[in-house]
C-alpha cells in the first residue's frame, strides 16, 4: 500500500468535522500520515482525540497567522518531497497559494490531491494543477444525507416491528380471551349436563337404592330426552364415557357396571 501525507491548513478549514470524511476518502487506498498545522488559539480547542491521533505542528503567533501557517506546511512539504517517504500529497486549505507547491509535488512524479470546502471559492482552472479535487462540504453533506436515509430506514423498519409486536401482542391477548371464554365455556356446558343427571342420581337413592346399572340408568335418562350420545363439543360419544365425563362425583361406576354412591 503507497504512503501518503495530509498538509492540514486548519486556520483555514477547521478539520474536525471532516476526519471521517478523510478517512473514507484515502485510508482504504493509502497509509495516511497526517500533520495539522494550527495556531495557539485553535490548539486549545482542539478535540484531544484529534491531538492524539495525528501530527501536531504549532505554527508561530504572527501579525499575519495565515501566512505563518502558509510558510509552514510549503517548509515541511519540501522536507518531504525530499525524504522521498511519500507517493501521494494531499493539501487541505481554500487557499490558492499552495499552487507552486503542488506543481512542484507533481514535478517529482507524486499524486497532489486538494480538498477544499468552500464550493463558491473554488478555481475550475485548480483541476488542471491537481491530480484530483475534492470539495469536502459537499461530501460531508453526501454522508450526512446517507447516514439520515439509513436512519430513516431504521425508523421505519422499527416502527414496521414495532406495529407488527403490537398487532401480534393484541391478537395474542385475543387469542387468550378467546380460550379462557372457551374454557368457561366448555365448564358451563359440562355443569349442564351434570345438572341434568344429577336430579335423576339423587331421585334413583333417595329411594335406598344401594346401586343401579348403567342400562337402567339409560332407560330412565331416554324417558327424560336427554342427549347422552354427545359431548359438550357435539361429538359422538360412549354411553359409559359420557357418565364418567358429566355424573356429580359423589357417584361412581364400579367395575360391575353399577353405578353408586361414594
Amino acid at each position: 500500500m503507497k504512503n501518503c501525507v495530509v498538509y492540514i491548513d486548519y486556520d483555514n478549514i477547521k478539520y474536525s468535522k471532516y476526519d471521517k470524511i478523510m478517512s473514507s476518502l484515502f485510508e482504504s487506498s493509502y497509509n495516511i500520515n497526517i500533520k495539522i498545522f494550527i495556531n495557539e488559539n485553535d490548539l486549545n480547542n482542539l478535540d484531544p482525540i484529534i491531538k492524539i491521533k495525528n501530527n501536531i505542528f504549532l505554527c508561530s503567533p504572527a501579525k499575519n497567522k495565515k501566512n505563518s501557517i502558509d510558510c509552514h506546511i510549503m517548509i515541511e512539504c519540501m522536507d518531504d518531497i525530499y525524504s522521498n517517504k511519500y507517493d501521494c500529497h494531499i493539501i487541505i486549505s481554500n487557499d490558492t497559494d499552495f499552487i507552486p507547491l503542488a506543481k512542484r509535488i507533481k514535478s517529482e512524479n507524486k499524486k497532489c490531491f486538494l480538498c477544499y470546502d468552500n464550493e463558491h471559492n473554488f478555481n475550475s482552472y485548480l483541476n488542471d494543477i491537481y491530480d484530483n479535487t475534492y470539495n469536502l462540504s459537499h461530501l460531508l453533506k453526501l454522508e450526512n444525507d446517507k447516514i439520515k436515509k439509513e436512519l430513516d430506514i431504521q425508523k421505519e423498519k422499527e416502527l414496521t416491528l414495532k406495529i407488527q409486536r403490537e398487532k401480534e401482542e393484541k391478537e395474542n391477548k385475543q387469542k387468550e380471551i378467546n380460550r379462557i371464554n372457551e374454557i368457561k365455556k366448555i365448564e358451563r356446558l359440562s355443569q349442564n349436563k351434570k345438572n341434568q343427571l344429577s336430579p335423576i342420581l339423587e331421585e334413583i337413592f333417595n329411594d335406598n337404592i344401594i346401586h343401579i346399572s348403567i342400562s337402567q340408568f339409560q332407560k330412565k335418562l331416554d324417558k327424560k330426552k336427554i342427549n347422552y350420545k354427545k359431548d359438550v363439543y357435539g361429538n359422538n360419544i360412549k354411553y359409559k364415557k359420557y357418565l364418567e365425563k358429566y355424573m356429580p362425583n359423589i357417584y361412581i361406576i364400579k367395575k360391575d357396571d353399577n353405578i353408586y354412591l361414594k
